[in-house]
C-alpha cells in the first residue's frame, strides 16, 4: 500500500509540474497576443482620427500574432497528449521520441535553469512496452535531477539504445558532484513498477537508466 501511495503521489507531483509549466508558456503567448491585440486597437484609434497609418507595422504586429496563435496551439497540443498518457496502462513506445517529448515539456525548467536540453535520434527506432505515463514522469525525474546538476557546458544530451534485454536511456553532461542524488528514496516505487534500473556514472559523469525489454 505505501508503494503505491508513493507511485500515486509521484505521478500528481510529475503532473502538477508539467501542467504549471504548460499553463505559463500558455499565460505567456496569451500575454503577447493581449499586447499587439491593444497596438492594433490604438492605430485603429488613429485611423478614426484621421491620422496616417504604418502598413509595414500593423503587418508586423499581425505576423507577431500568427507566431503566437502558433505556439499557443503547439502548446496545447503538447497538453492534449501529455493528458492522454493516462490512457493506457500497457503501450509499446518510441522510447526515443518520448525522450524527445518529456523534453519538450521540460523546456521551460531547464530554460529557467540555463541548461540546453539536446535529446538525439538514432536511425532506429527504440520500442519499449511499458507503462507511457510513469515511463515519462520517470525519464522527467532523471531531467529534473540532471536539472539541479548540471555541467559546466550547460547543456544535457539524451540518448537511447537497445542493448542485450534492456533499453538503456544516458544523460549525458552532469556536473561530478552529481553522484548519490539519483534515484532518490521516492524513486524507488517507480523504478520498481517500470522494472528498471538507475545510476549515475561517474567518468564522464552521466545518468543511467537501465529498462527491462518485456513481450
Amino acid at each position: 500500500m505505501q508503494e503505491k501511495n508513493t507511485i500515486g503521489e509521484t505521478g500528481l507531483q510529475f503532473f502538477g509540474t508539467i501542467s504549471a509549466a504548460i499553463s505559463h508558456d500558455l499565460k505567456n503567448t496569451l500575454a503577447v497576443i493581449n499586447e499587439n491585440a491593444g497596438l492594433l486597437e490604438d492605430f485603429s484609434l488613429m485611423a478614426a482620427k484621421g491620422m496616417p497609418l504604418d502598413p509595414e507595422r500593423i503587418q508586423s504586429i499581425a505576423g507577431k500574432i500568427r507566431n503566437q496563435i502558433r505556439l499557443s496551439d503547439d502548446i496545447v497540443k503538447n497538453l492534449n497528449r501529455f493528458a492522454h498518457s493516462v490512457d493506457e496502462r500497457k503501450k509499446t513506445v518510441d522510447v526515443e521520441e518520448m525522450i524527445l517529448f518529456v523534453a519538450r515539456l521540460s523546456r521551460r525548467l531547464a530554460a529557467v535553469r540555463g541548461v540546453d536540453l539536446q535529446p538525439e535520434r538514432s536511425e532506429k527506432s527504440v520500442n519499449l512496452n511499458t507503462d507511457p505515463f510513469y515511463l515519462e514522469a520517470l525519464i522527467f525525474r532523471c531531467i529534473d535531477t540532471a536539472l539541479a546538476s548540471p555541467g559546466p557546458d550547460g547543456t544535457l544530451r539524451m540518448t537511447a539504445e537497445r542493448r542485450d534485454r534492456q533499453v538503456v536511456i544516458r544523460f549525458a553532461g552532469l556536473a561530478a558532484d552529481a553522484a548519490g542524488s539519483f534515484p532518490a528514496e521516492r524513486d524507488h516505487a517507480l523504478l520498481d513498477l517500470l522494472r528498471a534500473e538507475a545510476e549515475i556514472d561517474l567518468d564522464p559523469p552521466e545518468g543511467v537508466l537501465r529498462l527491462r525489454l518485456t513481450e
